[in-house]
């Protein structure tokens, strides 16, 4: 009884805590924006998904309906008006928009025209047992560029607290979009949503946010929305999980593109898988319960020519880590896919002047000289086939 009650005592401790910070930088938040003396109109596009209907702490409509609340309430304390729920409904209706990683360039223009927003923040809420899930996207609807990327760590809930654990997190969601970047900054790079076969669909939302996040923070690019992207190779009859020729050069064909970023994680491991699940993309059939272990592939096309220009991969093993006083530690798939995230894109060196020197006045590429004469179609449209390991000398074995 006592520890119980100590336990108790914690979280109610550490809420408190918790929600004096998140008060704090709504505050600080308002005051950048009075100081800039503009107010901002952005669109909410919310998503929300579990693994079953079972562990739903209330009805997906009363989670919605708290969820559109906090959200409005958050970008009010900061000065920016929110269009409403029904009319950004209608929008959605006219446009047939149901997934946050499939925009067409048309809900955009109308957002902007009809009913003035300058910006749309993506906001995808992944519900699992114990645990809320939480992913964003800024864009900017005049030019479909990202302001902003992010992630939270996994708020715990309960069924007596979910709608506060659900505004604590979207209160740091919002903070860490807000934190934008100019849409137009140097060379624009593609990235499209990471490809994963065996892991929780919360955990691939993670991987590709977290990427673009990495990127963004990492680099003066421009970065059109993958959402935005998806939608044009659907229009165009492609399937975006399996690029040809023919989708490269629609891709190629965006404004000041040159390179494209593929990413593909990729586990087969067995001990860490939970309960069958089915979701609507039918390619998630049984996931884990966990982060099991896993490889992360990261591939950067040329559009010009179909070469690949560099590639990196990366190595998860879930074993816990042993931290101070013999404590295990076992990090979040957030740290995790993040952590791994930066390695990558430091392995590819896309944000180093030998790169850029190589791929605008070298007769080839960089990486040619580990990818002879190889170009995009060879690997099968990002198949299975290309496994170069190059982040050490010894390596680059198939």
């Amino acid at each position: 009884m006592t520890a119980r009650r100590h336990t108790s005592h914690t979280r109610r401790w550490t809420r408190s805590i918790s929600g004096l910070v998140c008060a704090c930088l709504l505050v600080s938040g308002a005051a950048a924006v009075e100081e800039q003396g503009t107010t901002t109109t952005t669109i909410g596009l919310m998503s929300i998904s579990s693994q079953t209907q079972d562990i739903l702490p209330a009805s997906v409509a009363e989670i919605r309906q708290a969820a559109e609340a906090s959200l409005a309430f958050t970008f009010a304390a900061r000065g920016q008006d929110l269009v409403s729920p029904a009319e950004t409904l209608a929008l959605q209706r006219r446009w047939r928009v149901r997934d946050n990683l499939v925009i067409a360039q048309g809900f955009l223009d109308d957002a902007a025209a009809e009913l003035n927003a300058g910006r749309i923040a993506v906001v995808q809420i992944m519900l699992a047992p114990n645990r809320i899930f939480l992913a964003g996207r800024m864009i900017d609807t005049a030019t479909g560029l990202l302001l902003g990327a992010g992630t939270v760590d996994p708020e715990p809930w309960t069924p007596e607290t979910w709608a506060a654990d659900l505004d604590m997190g979207l209160a740091r969601l919002t903070t860490a979009l807000d934190a934008t970047v100019s849409p137009s900054r140097g060379v624009t790079l593609l990235i499209l949503p990471a490809q994963t076969r065996g892991i929780a669909r919360h955990d691939a939302e993670t991987a590709t946010h977290t990427l673009l996040e990495t990127v963004l923070r990492a680099d003066a690019v421009s970065i059109p929305d993958p959402a935005v992207l998806n939608a044009r190779l659907i229009a165009a009859g492609h399937d975006p999980r399996r690029l040809g020729a023919d989708a490269l050069a629609e891709l190629a064909a965006t404004p000041g593109a040159q390179f494209m970023l593929v990413t593909e994680i990729l586990s087969y491991d067995s001990k860490a898988r939970g309960g069958s699940a089915i979701f609507d993309d039918g390619y998630e059939e049984a996931v884990p319960m966990s982060l099991p272990s896993l490889t992360y592939f990261a591939r950067l096309v040329d559009l010009s020519t179909g070469t690949l220009s560099a590639s990196a991969i990366r190595f998860y093993d879930d074993q816990p880590a042993s931290g101070w006083f013999g404590f295990m530690h076992t990090p979040t798939s957030r740290e995790v896919l993040g952590t791994t995230a930066r390695e990558l894109w430091a392995d590819i060196g896309f944000h180093t002047e030998a790169f850029h020197d190589q791929a605008t006045g070298s007769t080839r590429t960089l990486g040619a000289a580990d990818h002879p004469g190889r170009s995009v179609g060879d690997y099968g449209s990002f198949g299975r086939r290309h496994f170069v390991r190059n982040d050490g000398p010894g390596h680059g074995q198939r």
